[in-house]
């Protein structure tokens, strides 16, 4: 049901098209305003003055000012309300884990066992840092998510380096470089830099 709204300058304001607009209309002038705020002169034919066109877009310039920050409010509300009621998103691995030492320590624990095969039994196809990082955590009875480890070991490349890259252009001491920077980020002491791969060609 549409409701008319008299102003106390004669302009008549009332919802339009099952309220999906306000409708302004002042001495055979009308003016649309929706919801987010836009203003919209639909074609007519009047006979009117400008002046009286003017007192319209006046008036529908109000509504559109209380439009966009009623919009602005329920976005906010709204943004306020999701935030509070949705869950803790996992955050990035590197910069949640130290206030968490329980956590930190199994993940480094790992990447040092990783570490120390992949010194003492690396080898480009047979054991290379996916496999050497797989046996440490097998061997640690799986106890971070894996998804932990190559996080730590991705957060450690070169920029513009994949994992898969890297580990398919390392040698024994690249490979071993890999996860002392890792281990080093994680425990927040001074890394070494590391070593940049050229992908093949």
């Amino acid at each position: 049901m549409n409701t008319a709204q008299e102003t106390g300058n004669g302009v008549d304001v009332r919802p339009f098209n099952s309220g999906a607009v306000t409708r302004v209309r002042y001495r055979g002038w009308i003016v649309d305003v929706d919801h987010a705020g836009t203003v919209t002169v639909p074609r007519q034919t009047v006979t009117g003055a400008a002046e009286d066109l003017a007192v319209c877009l006046d008036a529908a310039r109000t509504i559109s000012a209380k439009n966009v920050a009623d919009a602005k409010a329920a976005a906010a509300a709204a943004r306020a309300a999701k935030a509070a009621a949705a869950p803790q998103t996992a955050p990035h691995i590197v910069a949640a884990v130290p206030d968490r030492r329980p956590q930190v320590r199994p993940l480094i624990q790992v990447l040092q066992a990783a570490r120390d095969i992949a010194d003492h039994h690396w080898h480009p196809r047979r054991n290379d840092i996916y496999m050497c990082t797989k046996q440490a955590w097998l061997d640690h009875e799986m106890s971070v998510p894996f998804a932990w480890l190559q996080r730590a070991l991705r957060e450690a490349l070169p920029p513009n380096a994949t994992l898969t890259d890297y580990n398919d252009n390392s040698d024994h001491e690249r490979a071993v470089g890999l996860f002392d920077t890792a281990i080093s980020q994680l425990t927040r002491a001074p890394r070494p830099q590391p070593i940049t791969v050229q992908a093949a060609s």
